[in-house]
């Protein structure tokens, strides 16, 4: 398994690291005048210094990382010159490049150069001299007898190039740089095919100037080698950045099928299935392992919210992470929210730019949904006591009749007809009788139960639908409501006025459809009135009553009962 580190820097920490270098380069200058070596002759530093030059101008990039043919000079300077000429000719050549090339670079990076090579050839060639003990300087069989220094050079030359080098390039970006064996290797490996190169050169300087010609053809060949490696390593940078943009796009495809799936979801009239869908498709495309979608109640109509939790839930710590998305609706303000837990902390634009086309959609989903709940509410609502008005509690009616008889539920059903209400309309007004609807609107909302659905059917008719409720406990309501109603005051532009209601109480019977319980309801709350007013009627009532047969639709009075 491949092991990566990932470190973290800015640049002033990379200024402090050349500080750094540069102190322990002069450090090593200094001490390199007591190592043990003759000075060289005159030949050696002419030619020594032609070569570093000469190295330190042919260059080539490998790896993102520039790479120079000094180091086969700098080894043979470590091993032909004293410590400190080689130190010094080392970082005169640095200079002399800098010099004659254009300033690319900023000052503290072209200090890292020098600092670099400084501790480099400075460190490397007080080892070697302190170890191989050589005379005027390295000769054939002083360098075949000693190889421990030989070994300590090259090992002092790798160990002083490659980490510094990474740790520079660690100071030097903004961000994350990954160091990984491949990395390794490929900043290392010019240096250990350069080092043979100039171990080679120092013999054959021993043995005639003229024999270090040779080495010419070998660095060609190695600067041609590694301009192919470096054309080979960029094909392969190349291609595989095109199959990673292959891949993206891929991954984006995907993500954007599902934000067209949800397009094809997001005509769904129910609320709940809108919510679930929308929660589906953020959790797929964000990546979160929880989705909470809310949205915001708009002209009465109460707010929803659904949950998404993925099956593998994310770790602790992830979860505790949360993301807020608000979504506004135009004209319509905030339509809703999302909120996103447990989503992978990485950056990923891909995943950031399809949440966000998503997103829009979600908005526009929600806010076509709080239109068709509002069209929906006002189309089933009474616009004055904000009870179910007659179609909508019909249809709510249908629906609890088709599930008894699918079930075999208990279902009743309570109608109330108002006493004295047109008294309070010819007397006081239109505007009264309207305050005293609302006064028993909220009578039956305060007095029912939960699950009781409270309606107007109009003008003084009210419902009362009585799920999972049989005859008896139905009674039981109705008597409830015939206390709290008889009589029922409510105030009026200063004024206490009062209103009463007649009810009638019956159960639905298998074979009963719609009509035959709403007409049987009506039955018994006329009884209720016949009776007396202020009363609870069954439908056993209305039919002891000899004449009582009333419709819904076509209702007639009774002769002698006021309304």
């Amino acid at each position: 398994m491949r092991s990566t580190w990932i470190l973290h820097a800015d640049r002033l920490s990379f200024r402090l690291y050349v500080a750094g270098l540069t102190l322990i380069g002069v450090a090593l200058f200094l001490f390199s005048f007591f190592a043990t070596r003759d000075t060289a002759t005159l030949t050696t530093f002419v030619v020594v210094s032609v070569a570093l030059v000469g190295g330190e101008y042919i260059g080539f990039p490998i790896a993102d990382v520039y790479h120079t043919l000094a180091a086969p000079a700098q080894i043979a300077a470590c091993m032909l010159l004293p410590p400190p000429g080689a130190l010094a000719l080392s970082v005169l050549s640095v200079l002399i490049i800098q010099f004659l090339r254009p300033p690319k670079r900023a000052w503290d990076a072209r200090a890292f150069n020098l600092a670099h090579t400084a501790i480099n050839v400075g460190a490397s060639s007080i080892a070697y001299a302190h170890v191989a003990h050589v005379g005027t300087a390295a000769s054939v069989t002083g360098t075949l007898t000693h190889p421990l220094a030989t070994l300590l050079l090259i090992a002092t030359f790798l160990i002083c190039d490659a980490p510094l080098l990474h740790i520079a390039l660690w100071c030097q970006r903004r961000g994350a740089y990954r160091v990984t064996p491949r990395t390794l290797w490929e900043d290392n490996l010019p240096e250990l095919a350069a080092l043979p190169i100039g171990l080679l050169a120092a013999i054959l300087y021993q043995v005639a100037l003229s024999a270090t010609l040779f080495l010419v053809v070998p660095l060609i060949l190695l600067t041609i080698a590694f301009k192919a490696s470096n054309r080979y390593v960029q094909e392969q940078a190349a291609r595989a950045a095109a199959d990673v943009r292959a891949e993206e796009q891929e991954r984006r495809a995907r993500l954007l099928e599902e934000v067209a799936r949800f397009g094809q979801a997001a005509n769904l009239t129910d609320t709940g299935a809108l919510l679930a869908a929308i929660a589906r498709s953020v959790a797929t495309v964000s990546g979160a392992a929880s989705v909470e979608v809310r949205v915001a109640a708009h002209a009465g109509v109460p707010a929803a919210s659904v949950s998404s939790h993925a099956a593998d839930t994310a770790d602790g710590a992830r979860m505790a992470l949360s993301e807020t998305h608000e979504l506004t609706g135009g004209e319509q303000g905030p339509v809703g929210a999302i909120t996103l837990r447990g989503r992978p902390q990485e950056s990923d634009l891909t995943r950031n730019a399809v949440l966000a086309i998503l997103l829009g959609q979600v908005a526009l989903a929600l806010a076509n949904d709080a239109l068709h709940r509002d069209a929906l509410h006002r189309a089933t609502t009474d616009a004055l006591t904000m009870l179910h008005n007659r179609a909508g509690g019909l249809a709510h009616i249908h629906r609890l009749i088709a599930q008894a008889r699918w079930s075999g539920a208990a279902l009743s059903l309570l109608q109330l007809d108002l006493d004295g209400f047109k008294a309070i309309n010819d007397t006081w007004g239109h505007e009264a009788g309207d305050v005293a609807l609302v006064a028993v609107a909220g009578a039956l909302r305060a007095t029912c139960r939960t699950s009781d659905v409270p309606i107007r059917l109009g003008g003084d008719e009210f419902l009362v639908v009585l799920a999972d409720t049989d005859l008896t406990a139905g009674r039981e309501v109705a008597d409830r409501l015939c206390t709290v109603l008889n009589p029922l005051r409510f105030d009026y532009m200063g004024r206490t006025l009062t209103v009463g209601a007649s009810l009638g109480i019956v159960a639905w019977e298998v074979g009963m459809d719609d009509d035959g319980l709403l007409r049987a309801a009506d039955e018994a709350a006329y009884a209720a009135k016949k009776q007396g007013k202020g009363r609870v009627a069954t439908s056993a009532d209305a039919h002891a009553l000899v004449g009582v047969s009333v419709s819904v639709r076509d209702r007639r009075p009774i002769a002698g009962v006021a309304t």
